[in-house]
């Protein structure tokens, strides 16, 4: 029988395909006798991620005579990818120009046949799904969108049917319709050389232009340093001349007209945690700035055009400008859930892209994910075709509706997921039109998954996690070898966990069947920590104690560690378990290096939708380097040689690069640390 919380008390469940799951899963105050994600749909998601690694490896590897001459000198290395880099935003183009012709009135078979798009694309898209809030918003408020929104539940299902991704071949009929819809060859690398630039709208003068994507001097359009010179009226456009242009078209939309659509709204304020789309909320908040001051205010004489015209040129044709300025009108007392709004806001607008999230920066951000999904061996074809295998997704679905039921009294918690849990948690994002319901009917609000949150509140956030799961389940929630909070995280987060826990009874399908597969997949998920950057450049105070924390949580893990020496020598812990500690890095003290084009580094945690991460761009965990106009030292900061230029081509300013040694890393003036600290685009470069 079930206990409180839907699991059997028998291990022996976890013995066959049949009966991996328990007879019931409790979520809040709901029972399912059938899991929201099939075992089925976690091994497609993982062929995928598969496929999406294989293709990187393809990039990776390509011959320089397959590539446009001026990418020819993009070297591929782990610390400098600035050929993926490239790579991604081709990729974002394309599926923007899928987004526009794709089709939805057909079953999945004839869908898969006629319309599914390259991997590359396909990549794009699953990176937007993962940003689900975001996502779900844009489908409703984009026109461009407007299929995919009908397509919500539809990658998976196509995935299954395509069978192995890296092998599906289209057929001659598909290449052609693809050629002759996006002007590209369907295959990725041979569409490399049919993409040399961007077509690019003046924001004053609205004259279309040429953008190269790269230029040997680092300015071209998908290289950090982005300056164009319109050929008609001599602006300089780079991309916040072309985020303000976006926001003003957005602003002057006229949301009170009878006939007004979504897209009259700002993006970021029409969904909250329960209500798909709140035009009252948006509504305030759009004519909130707008009556903020003159500079956005509408004169009674004067058209939309003028209107438009008039708010980039007070602004000075830059967004970065809007930034500073709605931080002014936010005021010292309004720092809170406003300027979380306003930020959560402008955090849409970094240059023309329709779309309110950085798709190349999230495909980024998410191969760190697909990295560690590759190294345990899960993407390789066939791997869970064994039943004592697939034990390992069985348990890793029963834990992701722990997950949940974690979750489901707790709106005010921010929880952070385990390898094996965010994998489940992922796919049951990738169908999105039954995750935002499963959403509201289990949780009964809308979960959010924030792939950027600041590195200290996320190791904060993973030790309460720990703390609460252990005494709501009775189980521990990593198994990895990692050393978990004991008894002295204090009486703040016993009276905490105490509000959180609902019941004291045990949770016996929660502990690991004996797979050898199951313990290093509950380390921590922490392709997620960024280094909190609201403002531009860190001050050396806050600098200073970012480094403080990273020191605290090293000494805190250590201690921890030898605590759990002494439980070995005691017979009280497993040392096979304590073995396993010492085969990886603890969670968040792990250094990842971030160099290419000073893309923010993020990962998985649950959120409600108000909330939000604080980050535009950063670093990595204790000892990591890179960000956007920030760094972080300490701790060893990106390896014994540091790693490369922010821009594709080493442009300057507004960098970020990694020293070497113990070094630091620097960028846009924000470095710290030594080696490589200090502005401009440190080391790398062409």
């Amino acid at each position: 029988m079930p206990n409180r919380h839907g699991y059997v008390n028998d291990e022996k469940t976890f013995g066959s395909t049949t009966d991996s799951f328990p007879p019931a899963f409790l979520i809040g105050s709901h029972t399912l006798t059938q899991p929201l994600v099939s075992i089925e749909y976690a091994k497609a998601h993982l062929s995928l991620l598969g496929a999406f690694s294989s293709l990187s490896k393809r990039v990776e590897t390509c011959l320089p005579e397959d590539l446009p001459e001026i990418a020819q000198h993009l070297d591929y290395t782990p610390q400098t990818p600035r050929r993926w880099t490239w790579f991604v935003c081709l990729a974002a183009e394309r599926f923007h120009r899928w987004a526009k012709v794709v089709t939805a009135n057909q079953d999945v078979e004839s869908w898969v046949m006629a319309q599914v798009p390259p991997l590359d694309v396909l990549m794009i898209w699953h990176a937007y799904m993962l940003n689900p809030a975001w996502y779900a918003e844009d489908c409703l408020r984009l026109p461009v969108l407007q299929t995919l929104h009908t397509l919500n539940d539809r990658l998976i299902p196509a995935v299954i049917v395509m069978g192995d991704p890296v092998r599906y071949q289209p057929s001659e009929e598909r290449k052609r319709t693809w050629l002759a819809e996006t002007g590209t060859p369907f295959d990725p690398i041979e569409a490399l050389k049919h993409l040399p630039h961007h077509d690019v709208i003046c924001p004053k003068c609205e004259k279309p232009n040429a953008a190269p994507y790269l230029t040997s001097e680092g300015t071209g359009y998908a290289q950090q340093g982005f300056k164009l010179t319109c050929s008609r009226c001599s602006l300089t456009i780079d991309k916040s001349a072309l985020a303000m242009d976006k926001l003003a078209q957005d602003l002057v939309k006229d949301h009170n007209s009878d006939k007004a659509k979504l897209d009259a709204y700002l993006p970021g304020t029409l969904r909250s945690p329960t209500d798909q789309v709140y035009t009252k909320r948006a509504t305030t908040i759009k004519e909130r700035i707008i009556q903020s001051d003159h500079k956005f205010r509408r004169s009674k004489e004067a058209s939309q055009e003028d209107w438009k015209r008039k708010i980039k040129e007070d602004f000075g044709y830059s967004i970065a400008n809007v930034h500073i300025f709605l931080r002014s009108i936010a005021g010292p007392r309004h720092l809170g859930l406003l300027q979380r709004m306003l930020d959560r806001v402008l955090s849409a607008y970094t240059d023309d892209s329709p779309f309110s999230i950085d798709l190349v920066g999230a495909v980024i951000r998410q191969g760190s994910f697909t990295s560690k999904m590759h190294a345990f061996g899960w993407t390789a074809p066939g791997y869970f075709d064994k039943a004592i295998d697939e034990i390992v997704l069985a348990h890793a679905i029963t834990r992701y509706h722990a997950f949940l039921d974690l979750m489901a009294p707790s709106p005010a918690s921010f929880f952070v997921p385990t390898l094996d849990i965010d994998l489940v948690w992922h796919t049951h994002q990738l169908t999105a039109g039954r995750y935002a319901d499963d959403c509201m009917k289990f949780v009964e609000r809308y979960i959010d998954h924030d792939d950027k949150v600041e590195e200290n509140h996320l190791a904060n956030a993973f030790d309460i996690t720990c703390k609460v799961w252990q005494q709501r389940f009775k189980v521990p929630y990593s198994y990895c070898g990692c050393p978990l909070p004991g008894d002295t995280i204090g009486d703040k987060l016993q009276r905490l966990t105490r509000k959180l826990v609902a019941s004291k009874e045990q949770g016996s399908s929660l502990r690991p069947p004996a797979h050898p597969d199951i313990p290093p997949a509950t380390h921590a998920s922490e392709h997620n920590a960024v280094q909190a950057l609201r403002n531009g450049a860190l001050s050396s105070r806050q600098t200073a104690k970012l480094h403080h924390q990273r020191r605290q949580r090293q000494k805190k893990t250590q201690e921890r560690r030898e605590r759990d020496a002494r439980r070995v020598r005691r017979g009280e812990l497993d040392p096979e378990q304590y073995r396993l500690g010492e085969m990886h890095y603890p969670a968040f003290l792990t250094p990842v290096p971030f160099p290419q084009l000073g893309l923010p580094l993020g990962g998985c945690v649950p959120v409600n939708q108000t909330t939000c991460a604080s980050a535009p761009g950063g670093s990595c965990s204790a000892g990591g380097c890179a960000s956007w106009g920030s760094a972080c030292g300490g701790g060893g900061g990106g390896g014994g040689g540091g790693c490369g230029s922010a821009s594709v081509c080493g442009g300057s300013g507004g960098g970020s690069a990694c020293g070497g040694g113990g070094g630091g890393c620097g960028g846009g003036g924000g470095g710290c640390g030594g080696g490589g600290g200090g502005g401009g685009s440190g080391c790398g470069g062409c």
